[in-house]
């Protein structure tokens, strides 16, 4: 995975960190990250666990001008563990889900590289609750089947990527749609964090999770983009809600920093007095938390809104990938349509009438996720039946 600065990888990469220890009682599990430090001070209670940094990667010469620079610095900052252990050495490699095997990032080889090296090692390799592509390319169509084809298990997190995936014809894996470990997941420490931003149980808070990342991935233009979530966060206000801007990815990118929009809308709306950003770094845990005391949700981010929508809350989708699309067909079915305003149709009218439906229909929607939840964090449970099945041998 590539780190908790995401707060969705944290979210997914406890359960599976949390669920392989009741698997295998003695597992020594290392994690893999971008940010190690970071990561490391997130699972200090875990003595099972240890956090390394990512394996160089040897694609291409900018990358590897990359990661030589990386090297440096982790040994200046002494971040590099002195016996880090290499994936392929392991019982079994676990590439914890997301939506990274896709052409959206540009990062398919860097991501497919620790999973090639495994399988090269004879090593067993799990891919597990990811979104699948699609890809622009054959190329990149090639390259992923070609590793896809050796792993022992490839689970996918929603109906489209399966239907997409079958399509691409991958022999080799046991191949099962699943749900996002996610669903599992659980907040906590609402309470102290409340009372520091000044929310309480009274309040009438509206949710939203802005994507710095969602400029560049989908060719937003970051004037229209704030703008638009100016508008909207100045009409809830003027209907008497409380905003809470939820930061749900703290990069140190600035380009992929969602708190570098959050600050920009909270500087350019009406009434910045009735506007909360959650500008700590938080766990995911407490994220969650704070989360689930919103009364509608909009999100760019998807794990936010798994966050909102795993808690019953009603939640509206930016989408711009397959990931958005498919897990809410997951979970509404024919209706998902109601929950989801793809990127193109962003500045339109269209974001404010599905907070206005959000709103309007709010207990029938929270009626209907907590029957469909249950459901989605059965599948999400299977993951782990199946990794014991195909991979561990329990």
């Amino acid at each position: 995975m590539t780190g908790f600065r995401n707060k969705g990888c944290e979210a997914m990469t406890k359960v599976v960190v949390a669920r392989i220890s009741a698997l295998v009682p003695n597992a020594q599990i290392s994690v893999y990250s971008n940010d190690p430090q970071y990561d490391r001070s997130y699972l200090d209670d875990r003595d099972f666990v240890s956090v390394h940094p990512t394996p160089r990667v040897d694609v291409d010469i900018a990358h590897k001008v990359y990661e030589m620079m990386r090297k440096v610095k982790r040994r200046l900052t002494s971040q590099q563990s002195q016996h880090a252990p290499a994936p392929a050495e392991a019982d079994a490699v676990i590439s914890v889900g997301g939506d990274v095997f896709s052409s959206d990032y540009g990062a398919l080889r860097r991501h497919l590289s620790p999973i090639q090296k495994a399988l090269k090692h004879g090593t067993p390799v799990a891919m597990l609750a990811h979104s699948i592509g699609p890809f622009e390319t054959t190329a990149d169509s090639q390259l992923f089947c070609e590793a896809a084809s050796r792993v022992r298990l490839l689970t996918v997190r929603e109906g489209k990527t399966y239907d997409y995936v079958n399509e691409l014809r991958i022999s080799g894996p046991r191949i099962e749609q699943t749900a996002d470990p996610a669903f599992l997941f659980n907040g906590s420490g609402v309470a102290r964090m409340a009372e520091h931003y000044g929310i309480t149980g009274d309040d009438r808070i509206a949710g939203l999770a802005i994507s710095a990342g969602i400029e560049r991935y989908a060719g937003l233009e970051r004037k229209r983009h704030l703008a638009g979530w100016c508008r909207l966060v100045d009409e809830l206000v003027s209907d008497s809600w409380r905003v809470m801007l939820v930061p749900h990815v703290r990069e140190r990118d600035w380009a992929n920093d969602d708190l570098s929009p959050a600050t920009e809308v909270l500087g350019a709306v009406k009434h910045p007095e009735r506007v909360t950003v959650l500008s700590l770094h938080h766990s995911a845990e407490e994220l969650k938390a704070l989360i689930g005391m919103c009364r509608v949700f909009v999100a760019e981010r998807m794990h936010a809104a798994i966050a909102a929508l795993s808690q019953a809350v009603p939640c509206a989708v930016v989408g711009y990938s397959v990931k958005a699309e498919g897990i809410l067909n997951d979970i509404f079915g024919d209706g998902y349509a109601d929950h989801l305003l793809p990127v193109e149709e962003f500045c339109s009218d269209r974001l404010l009438a599905l907070v206005d439906y959000l709103s309007q229909e709010n207990d029938k929607i929270g009626a209907l996720l907590r029957t469909r939840i249950p459901e989605m964090r059965h599948r999400a449970e299977r993951n782990f039946r199946l990794l014991a099945e195909c991979v561990l041998g329990r």
